[in-house]
Formats: C-alpha cells, sequence, structure tokens
C-alpha cells in the first residue's frame, strides 16, 4: 500500500567527557518518520480538485557533546614576573555533574496542488526544544579570575513555520508564466538560565553599557536599549 510510509531508527551514543556519573555517558538517540499519501486514498479519487496531497512528520531526540568543556579541573602554570616564583591559576572548576545536552526536534509539513496543479502549496513548520544546555556559574571568589564551573541548567526553545503558494497558467505552447507568494515566521525563547544564574550580557556602547542580554523568558541575545530624546 502506497498511502502510508513509516520509518524510525534508534542507537546509543557513548562519550568519555563526562563526570564521575557514569550512567550519563550514554544516551539513547531516535527518529522515526511519517508520511501518509493523501492523494491514494479512495475519497480523493475521481475528482480534478486536489493533486498530490500528502502529509509528512517526524521527530527526533537526541544528545550533543561539547567537545571544549572538561570535567576535570583546569589549571595553568605560569611564573610571577616580580618574585619569579611559579603560580598556578585556575582556569576552569571541575563539573562532575557533567552530561549531555539533550535536543528534540518536531518537523511536518503538507503540501499539494489545485486545480490542474494550476495553484500549487507547501507548508512546514518545526518545534526545536534542547534541555541540559552548559552554562558558566562562577565560582568562588578566593579561587580567583577563571574559578567558574560548567553546569547543564539551560533550556531553550525555536519554533516557527513557512509556506509557498503558487501559481501557474499556460497561455499557450510557447508562453507561461508563474508568480508565487511566500513567508516566514520564526520565534526564540530562553527558557531557563539555572537557579541562580545571572543573564549574560554582551556587547558595549559608550561608557562600557552592555547593549544585549541573555535571559530566561527572551530571546537569546536580545538588544536591550535605554531610550533617548
Amino acid at each position: 500500500d502506497d498511502r502510508y510510509a513509516f520509518n524510525m531508527s534508534i542507537r546509543g551514543d557513548g562519550s568519555n567527557r563526562f563526570g564521575q556519573n557514569k550512567s550519563a555517558r550514554f544516551q539513547p538517540v531516535w527518529a522515526l518518520g511519517f508520511r501518509w499519501n493523501m492523494e491514494m486514498e479512495p475519497w480523493m479519487q475521481n475528482q480534478n480538485i486536489v493533486r498530490g496531497l500528502n502529509f509528512q512528520f517526524s521527530y527526533g531526540y537526541q544528545g550533543n557533546v561539547v567537545n571544549n568543556v572538561s570535567p576535570f579541573l583546569i589549571a595553568t602554570i605560569g611564573t610571577d614576573p616580580r618574585t619569579y616564583d611559579y603560580t598556578l591559576t585556575i582556569k576552569d572548576l571541575p563539573a562532575p555533574d557533567l552530561k549531555w545536552e539533550k535536543t528534540q526536534n518536531i518537523n511536518y509539513s503538507i503540501s499539494g496542488s489545485l486545480f490542474d496543479n494550476k495553484i500549487s502549496f507547501n507548508f512546514n513548520g518545526y518545534y526545536k526544544k534542547t534541555t541540559d544546555i552548559l552554562t558558566e556559574m562562577a565560582g568562588v571568589g578566593v579561587l580567583g579570575e577563571g574559578g567558574n564551573r560548567w553546569i547543564n541548567s539551560g533550556a531553550m526553545k525555536n519554533q516557527g513555520f513557512e509556506f509557498n503558494i503558487g501559481w501557474n497558467e499556460s497561455l499557450n505552447k510557447d508562453l507561461s508564466y508563474g508568480v508565487s507568494f511566500l513567508g516566514t515566521y520564526n520565534k526564540n525563547e530562553v527558557i531557563a538560565l539555572g537557579e541562580g544564574m545571572q543573564p549574560i550580557e554582551s556587547g558595549t556602547i559608550h561608557g562600557g553599557t552592555y547593549t544585549s542580554r541573555t535571559l530566561a523568558g527572551y530571546p537569546i541575545g536580545g538588544f536591550w536599549l535605554i531610550p533617548t530624546d
């Protein structure tokens, strides 16, 4: 039967870049997809209004490893310029609870044509949510500059859609024309930065004022400016 198509895949990924919790080193990864060829349905036969109508849906769950973050204590050895004694500077604190960043993806679409393919349409939508995003938490003050710890505390989502509607007309065997209209919508939102985490600020203007902030409930790297007369 060509009306339905279904596929699924599953595997397990492992990495030794995580902390002391060995169960966090392995991550199941799986995806499934479904396609419905509605044009093959009996109730779509014997008519010439709608052609090529089909619906598609997919869902995926996967993990991500951030290669530049380590679960171990990172320190650098230097020399004091006045006493020439060796110094030890902490760069990153150990992250024993480090684990995978996790992402869920949902995609769906519908497409087809009308009136002997004169009008074509296509709609695609998506939803993506990432949890356990690595964020940098400031360390204890006595550890000095660079004493920070990476933790899996952030979450973010992206969603949106796009569509395309086209008109195609043949005036004669040598001349035809087409017109299309398309649109897109995308939204990004930071769901969480983690308990006790401060907004992430970047970008400066005169006087050292930050222009970009990332905080929960708003898009990542949003511009925050002070209105003036």
